[in-house]
Order: structure tokens, then sequence, then C-alpha cells
């Protein structure tokens, strides 16, 4: 999938390939716990929220990326999983890696429950408190 608009110049588009790349590394490494763009914004603090926030449409568009639909409200809006945020008292959507969505409500229910990821701890991925 092209993600550059003609107007965005070569750099730009090589640094959001970059960036969706990381999210995704660490949307594997959260595992079944699954990612929120907020946590991963705070994994990658050298990227504001308003360019992380985008690659994470991206590559949920692209497939690499899932969210777990749970209903629709009376609108018929969709409503994904998703978590309270602690830092803003959020709920937000919860994103996977493909391949590590929950495939069960027990499974669901338990990455609703965890909190947030806290930090990278070398090759074993991230350390997610709950």
């Amino acid at each position: 999938m092209n993600y550059s608009a003609p107007q965005v110049d070569a750099e730009t588009a090589h640094l959001a390939a970059k960036l969706r790349a990381r999210i995704l590394t660490l949307a594997r490494r959260a595992g079944h716990a699954g990612l929120t763009i907020s946590e991963a914004a705070g994994l990658i603090p050298e990227h504001k929220n308003t360019s992380v926030s985008p690659r994470f449409s991206e590559l949920v568009e692209d497939g690499a990326l899932v969210r777990v639909l749970t209903g629709h409200s009376r609108s018929g809006a969709p409503r994904y999983a998703g978590r309270l945020d602690e830092q803003t008292g959020k709920y937000v959507r919860i994103h996977w890696a493909r391949g590590f969505e929950p495939v069960t409500i027990k499974a669901l229910k338990k990455a609703r429950h965890l909190t947030h990821c806290v930090k990278i701890r070398g090759k074993s991925g991230i350390r997610v408190s709950g």
C-alpha cells in the first residue's frame, strides 16, 4: 500500500515507514495484551502522539494491526475492544499485531484489564502491568 501522497517528499515517507515498523514491533512485543496509541506514543517519545496515531490507522487499513469489534452503538457506529488509559482516564482502543488478537471472550477480558505497557525489557519484549 502506498502511504505517501504525491506532495509528500521521500524523507517524510521514509520516516513514516520507519514509525509504522516501530509501532508494529511494539505491538508484536505486547503480544496478547495488545497496544494502545497512547502506550505506543509513551514508548516512542521522540514522536508526537499526532504522528503516531495516523500510523496506527495506516497499519489497521493495511491489515498489519487489528482491532476487535465488540458491537455497535445505537447509531450503528462500530465499537472496538478497549481499556482505560491511566494517564487520561479515557477508554481507548486496543490494537493487536495480526495473530495476537484475542479469540475468546476470556482472552479479551484479560486484555481489557491489563493497564499499560511499562517499559521495554531487552529482547523479552514489553512488560505489561495489570
